[in-house]
């Protein structure tokens, strides 16, 4: 075992920055809602529709399904004919794994429970929330690295990150609004600038190809994200 060796983007974080980013995923789970709430429910239709009835008719998902009476664009029409969705598609994208996760529990779990898989029984309302929270972690992994490139001291890097987590509105739309965009725009945004600087700035072409794919992600998730290429290519 002393052999072992851990990869070197794992072997140059603290154990100390792990152990904290553990006990914030350990404490979240006490405080993370099983819904699909709020814009989130929006943003997640696009995922559910082509899922479950193969289009982009949100009138179903909009009336039908709308137990909460969240707020929709079913009074603007397309013009083809069927209610809109100003919500962007990225977060959909971000959540295709736990969508799938979900699927596959309730399918083989669902009859015994007595659940529906149409895509809002329980596991579908937990794992996309928590999905959110594994992208917060790997956001807030991310930044620790980035902080630490410029020789920051451990100390230095875990209260950077404790700041941002606590001294903005990311945990309140986390554990509010667990199916929002917010999470996912602190993954995402976390994610490009660590392997922008990571690749020494998109070095080779192949670091330019898959920097932009996050790029597109990551105005996919909100197109006001745009503004964060600025550094990068400006």
């Amino acid at each position: 075992m002393s052999d072992l060796k851990l990869p070197i983007t794992w072997r140059r974080v603290e154990k100390s920055s792990l152990w904290l980013i553990l006990i914030f995923f350990l404490g979240s789970l006490f405080l993370l809602k099983a819904r699909i709430s709020g814009d989130g429910f929006s943003y997640y239709a696009w995922l559910r529709s082509a899922a479950f009835d193969r289009d982009f008719d949100f009138a179903n998902e909009y009336y039908d399904f709308n137990q909460g009476d969240y707020w929709t664009a079913r009074e603007e029409i397309t013009p083809l004919g069927v209610p809109a969705n100003p919500f962007s598609i990225g977060p959909a994208l971000l959540w295709l794994p736990w969508f799938a996760l979900a699927w596959i529990i309730t399918v083989i779990l669902g009859p015994a429970l007595n659940l529906a898989n149409d895509g809002y029984s329980y596991f579908y309302q937990y794992l996309i929330p928590f999905g959110n929270l594994i992208y917060v972690l790997l956001g807030s992994f991310f930044l620790l690295k980035t902080v630490k490139r410029d020789k920051t001291s451990s100390s230095s890097a875990r209260w950077t990150l404790l700041g941002i987590l606590f001294g903005s509105q990311l945990l309140y739309y986390l554990f509010s609004e667990p199916v929002g965009s917010h999470p996912l725009s602190f993954f995402i945004i976390s994610w490009y600038y660590w392997y922008w600087l990571k690749s020494d700035r998109f070095a080779e072409l192949a670091d330019v190809f898959l920097g932009n794919l996050i790029a597109g992600l990551m105005i996919l998730v909100r197109w006001q994200h745009a503004i964060f290429l600025l550094p990068v290519w400006g």
